[in-house]
């Protein structure tokens, strides 16, 4: 059950009308923002036995990009989850919730932004981080649509991430995601 949790939400979403279809009223689709919206808070632990496959960080990925210079790295694996997740503790203890290794999150969407020398005089490099905030929400919203919960961070060390996963840029924000507890 649990192996196909995330599977038959996708196929759910994908047999739904889409916006503007006849006998879809556009305040039904304002509703269903709004229970998105309301549903998108951080969650600090998941439930791990809803198991995030690689496929589905990529097409959270695949989703929100467009031509905002967004770079992602996607990730399940153990190894890597766990280098995150040690570096994470050291840079933001607050972030995840500690109390049970349990409930730790297993996937990681990984962000940058193209323009990786970002200065705040510079309107472009604003522009970034305008274009990666509303790439993390529409993630985060999109992940909620799937059945899936998640939290991101900005606090970490960009370099030593990039060092960690030998990353071809340097990190942004990190999301976790999974099925929220």
């Amino acid at each position: 059950m649990a192996d196909n949790y995330l599977e038959k939400k996708m196929e759910e979403f994908k047999a739904m009308p889409s916006a503007g279809v006849a006998g879809r009223s556009s305040s039904k689709t304002a509703a269903t923002l709004g229970k998105l919206v309301a549903k998108n808070i951080q969650y600090r632990s998941f439930d791990n036995k809803i198991i995030v496959r690689l496929q589905h960080l990529k097409e959270l990925a695949e989703f929100s990009k467009n031509e905002n210079g967004i770079l992602f790295y996607p990730t399940v694996d153990t190894n890597e989850a766990s280098l995150l997740l040690e570096h994470l503790r050291v840079s933001d203890p607050n972030w995840l919730n500690y109390n049970s290794t349990e409930n730790l999150p297993k996937a990681f969407l990984i962000l940058g932004c193209n323009n990786t020398a970002a200065d705040a005089s510079s309107t472009t490099d604003n522009n970034a981080f305008i274009n990666l905030g509303i790439t993390l929400q529409t993630i985060l919203l999109r992940a909620v649509e799937m059945g899936l919960n998640g939290t991101f961070t900005t606090s970490f060390d960009a370099g030593n991430v990039a060092r960690m996963l030998s990353l071809q840029f340097v990190p942004s924000a990190i999301i976790a995601l999974g099925k929220g507890a």
